[in-house]
């Protein structure tokens, strides 16, 4: 599951600033995947924690399922948000400024990488990780604001295609900061459980 939504975040960027609709159609397909197994993930774990099993067990199970919630939700918003702005602009004349894409490239670059360490943290559940990932995150929320700030500088500026596309420039990088958040998210659970299990 973390492998797809991993790949339609990565796919649909590029995507929708090139707009291909065959690519971005088919991300739109992977929804169902996605929920397919977000639906079979949740019956084993339910199913799990309804043995005789430790506590121990039943947190770990609560984590998976924290987990596979995060990553539904990253889901949703690349098929429904994001995919919404990626059609309309694929039938648009409209086109970022060579700095406004540049900009979005690389937070995007930025997001991705938070996504594998998303991964990384809960395939090895890596306490170190994850606490690098929360520091990653705030880094990256500063350059998303940095960002914007970039492309308030362009509209006052009146630069066309940054007055043209700005609507769409703003919520993609916002849409993509709030994906950065559901995968560190990821990381914040596992540290919860952590600390809870000493605790115990």
């Amino acid at each position: 599951m973390s492998l797809i939504v991993q790949e339609i975040v990565k796919d649909i960027i590029p995507a929708l600033i090139a707009k291909d609709k065959k690519i971005i159609e088919a991300i739109a397909g992977k929804e169902k995947e996605v929920d397919f197994l977000r639906d079979n993930i949740k019956d084993y774990l339910v199913a799990i924690t309804h043995q005789n099993i430790h506590q121990e067990q039943v947190n770990e199970a609560f984590q998976m399922m924290y987990t596979v919630k995060e990553l539904e939700q990253i889901a949703d918003i690349v098929t429904t948000n994001i995919y919404h702005h990626a059609v309309k602009w694929a039938e648009s004349d409209i086109d970022f400024s060579e700095a406004g894409k540049k900009e979005i490239y690389d937070y995007h670059i930025k997001v991705l990488k938070q996504i594998s360490r998303a991964i990384e943290v809960f395939r090895d559940v890596n306490l170190e990780k994850a606490r690098a990932m929360k520091e990653k995150y705030k880094e990256y929320a500063d350059m998303a604001r940095e960002f914007e700030r970039h492309h308030f500088e362009r509209l006052l500026a009146d630069i066309d295609k940054s007055i043209a596309s700005s609507k769409v420039h703003l919520e993609i990088i916002d849409l993509l900061r709030v994906i950065s958040s559901h995968s560190t998210n990821i990381a914040r659970i596992l540290l919860e459980w952590s600390d809870d299990m000493k605790g115990m």
